[in-house]
Order: C-alpha cells, then sequence, then structure tokens
C-alpha cells in the first residue's frame, strides 16, 4: 500500500451519528402480559431522534416490546453527552424503568452512569455502539451489563477495505480515497486502522484521504469535488455512511466520471440499496439499525423476566441475509432479492 493523504479545504467536522438469530423471537407463554405481571418499562436513551437511524433504531424497539406488552419511551438527548447523562441519572432516581435500552452520545462518557443504574438493579443493553473505552470491541466493557447489540467500527473498516480491494482489481496503480466522517471521532481512527491493515497487503493500491464529510451530503459533494481536483486519478472513493456518499455520487456525476469512479458506502437505506442494484454504488457495507432495536428490546425484556438465554453481545452483522457487504451479486442471491435496507436515507 502507498499512502497519501490529500486533505482538501472543507467544513469544520461535528460528530453525527453516522441469517441466523442468538435467541429465540418473541414472548412465550410465561410473559408478564401472559401472568398478570407488571408491565415491563423500557427507557430507550437515543443521542438525537431527529435522525432516520434512530427512528429506525426506535421503530424496532417499540415493536418488539408490543410483542411482550411492554411499554417504552424514548430519551432525546439532543445528541448532548450531558443531556444524556442527566435524563440517565433522573431515571435511576425516579426507578421508572425495569430496563435501558441505550444508543449512547458517547459510550467512554455514560460508563459511569450506566454501572450506576445497573447496580440500582435496572437491566440496561448497549444498542447501536458499545458503552466503554474500547471502541473496537463490541465485548461487554461495564460490569453486569446484559448484552451489547451493535457493529464493530474495526469490522467496518474491513469491509470497506475489501470492497477497495474489489474495486481496485486488475487496476495498477489504483487511487483510492477514502472519506471519513470526522477526524476528531476517536471511533474514525479504529475505522482507519482497519481499512489500512488490510489495504497494506495490496500494493498496486494508493491510499489517500479527502477532508471530513460531516456525515452530511452537501459537505461530503464539496469535499469530493475538492479532491478530484488535487488527484485526478481517482479509481475509487469510499466513505462510511450513506448521506456521505449521496454527496459524492453527485460530485462524481456532475464530473461526468461516474463509469470511471466506483463509490463505496456504508449504510445500506433503503436509497443506497437500490442505487447499488442500479450501479450508482459499487457496494455498501450492511447496517442493520431496526433489527438492532429489536434484538436489544427483546434481550433487555428477557433479562427482566428471567426468560431464555441472552448472549453478552450480538454483532448485528450476523443478522444479514446478504453478508456484510451489499454488491450487485449479493443482492442477487435467494435472501438479496428481498432485501430493501432498513431505513429511509
Amino acid at each position: 500500500m502507498r499512502v497519501n493523504r490529500a486533505i482538501a479545504t472543507s467544513v469544520l467536522a461535528v460528530m453525527a451519528l453516522s441469517v441466523t438469530a442468538c435467541s429465540s423471537g418473541g414472548p412465550s407463554a410465561g410473559d408478564a402480559s401472559d401472568t398478570g405481571e407488571d408491565v415491563v418499562r423500557i427507557g430507550f436513551f437515543n443521542p438525537i431522534g431527529a435522525n432516520v437511524v434512530t427512528a429506525a433504531n426506535l421503530k424496532g424497539v417499540e415493536d418488539e416490546a408490543a410483542k411482550w406488552g411492554a411499554t417504552v419511551t424514548s430519551l432525546d438527548a439532543n445528541f448532548d453527552q450531558a443531556t444524556q447523562i442527566s435524563q440517565m441519572q433522573d431515571a435511576i432516581a425516579s426507578q421508572q424503568y425495569d430496563a435501558w435500552v441505550v444508543m449512547p452520545v458517547n459510550g467512554v462518557a455514560v460508563a459511569d452512569t450506566v454501572k450506576q443504574a445497573i447496580e440500582a438493579g435496572i437491566v440496561v443493553v448497549a444498542d447501536w455502539n458499545n458503552i466503554g473505552s474500547d471502541l473496537a470491541s463490541i465485548e461487554p466493557q461495564v460490569e453486569g451489563i446484559t448484552s451489547v447489540v451493535a457493529q464493530p467500527f474495526g469490522d467496518q473498516g474491513q469491509y470497506i477495505a475489501e470492497a477497495i480491494v474489489s474495486g481496485c482489481e486488475d487496476i495498477d496503480p489504483c487511487d483510492a480515497v477514502y472519506m471519513p466522517g470526522s477526524f476528531n471521532q476517536r471511533s474514525e481512527q479504529v475505522r482507519i486502522d482497519a481499512l489500512s491493515a488490510v489495504i497494506a497487503d495490496y500494493p498496486n493500491i494508493v491510499l489517500h484521504t479527502s477532508a471530513d464529510g460531516n456525515f452530511e451530503t452537501a459537505a461530503a459533494q464539496a469535499a469530493a469535488n475538492d479532491t478530484m481536483l488535487a488527484i485526478p486519478g481517482v479509481d475509487v472513493f469510499a466513505t462510511p455512511g450513506d448521506q456521505m456518499a449521496l454527496g459524492i455520487v453527485s460530485a462524481v456525476e456532475d464530473a461526468g466520471r461516474q463509469d470511471e469512479i466506483k463509490v463505496i458506502s456504508a449504510g445500506t437505506s433503503e436509497k443506497t440499496v437500490q442505487m447499488v442494484r442500479d450501479g450508482s454504488l459499487f457496494a455498501d457495507i450492511v447496517a442493520l439499525p431496526y433489527s438492532e432495536g429489536v434484538y436489544s428490546t427483546r434481550y433487555a425484556i428477557q433479562a427482566v423476566l428471567g426468560e431464555g438465554d441472552v448472549p453478552p453481545f450480538l454483532n448485528s452483522l450476523d443478522l444479514s441475509p446478504i453478508g456484510p457487504i451489499a454488491t450487485k451479486e449479493t443482492l442477487s442471491t435467494g435472501d438479496g432479492v428481498d432485501f430493501v435496507g432498513e431505513y429511509e436515507g
């Protein structure tokens, strides 16, 4: 791998969001609604409600809770970690929830408060991102946490790299550009490290990085335009978010280079899955926010009721019917033809 960091001018980075079941689904005859026991009360702590990924995750939480006769209260932190911690502290004091499903704003920052909740007898499941300091792992890091349902950031970097390798096949040299969501996020470095480790074995690939895409379509389009001017021979353009991929595709099409540059994304929104089918995107790393909401809630309720075996963690990619990467080939399989993505994008 030859590496050249070509950072184009862009706006300041901001924080953003970017098979086989491991447990039997749905309630048994012994659930709370059937036995007359108190209904399980779930607090869904989310980073920001005005987000399509959060909305899909909440839908999964609510749908699974309804099967068990459980209630769900959604608490929107508006992407402020202090707000989320305050919400958690209030919930510990009031004891109004039997279980928490937590999409953390910052998994490191909320760890101590989550530990306090567990000590207070509240069931906690981490959803979408882990809680703790090791961002590369989805294994539990807070003692007593019930389960973690997420996709490791390193896995995402690895699969983006594998798609780059496929896109660079028979091209030597192959100029591949990676557009991060935000260099300010520690999770981005985990992704880049995993990506670089794979690319290192392919001497034909010259890996560049562009300016941040900020998880925004307009910012990504501007950064892609600057990058194509700085690196005229771009062959592959990859990014870890569908919002940014839409901006890159627009820049590539405006430049009339859609037949020359392969664009790789991560997220598999309904829109980008269709773009893979029609060839506008070369590949898209799978994300399953609805399914993560379903399994996080199922495990939380099972733990409250003392039912079934709850795994300590679940890699949501194991739930994908098409494997980790959406391509024309994987979307053409028996299961792939029915895969449409789990959220609007």
